[in-house]
């Protein structure tokens, strides 16, 4: 499995743009869902949509279930569906933590975790596997 990521899109995952409100800078965990479509095992992702960290806190998040919904039902109305969790560690690598193992475990769908050394993703198929993350050009 690889997750697919328009460039133009890159940067407003990677959190790393010169708006201070956007930027690896924020002292809390940043967190949302990406949008898109499954082709065969790959995942491309069309759409960043983020939410607040209802935890506020700068080692775990916590998302409102019925904000996720929303964001479920957006999709679909698009024709497209959820396809990965994100997520930073503001002052970490992006290696998945045991408390995101266990979480990851229950959604059944790939997590992206931006870190300070990039974008990393994981899938739980009887154990946590990293898969690959690849930037596509514009005109995909």
């Amino acid at each position: 499995m690889k997750i697919k990521i328009p460039l133009k899109l890159r940067e407003m995952i990677n959190l790393r743009d010169e708006r201070e409100e956007v930027s690896m800078k924020v002292e809390v965990e940043r967190c949302g869902v990406l949008i898109g479509e499954k082709r065969g095992k790959d995942v491309i992702v069309r759409e960043v949509v983020e939410f607040e960290n209802e935890a506020r806190s700068p080692f775990f998040f916590e998302i409102k279930p019925e904000t996720l919904y929303d964001a479920w039902l957006r999709a679909k109305r698009n024709g497209m569906e959820v396809v990965a969790i994100f997520h930073t560690h503001p002052t970490g690598i992006g290696k998945i933590s045991s408390r995101d193992v266990e979480s990851l475990k229950n959604t059944g769908i790939p997590w992206v975790i931006v870190g300070m050394d990039g974008i990393k993703a994981y899938l739980y198929d009887e154990g946590v596997k990293e898969i690959d993350v690849e930037f596509l050009g514009e005109d995909f």
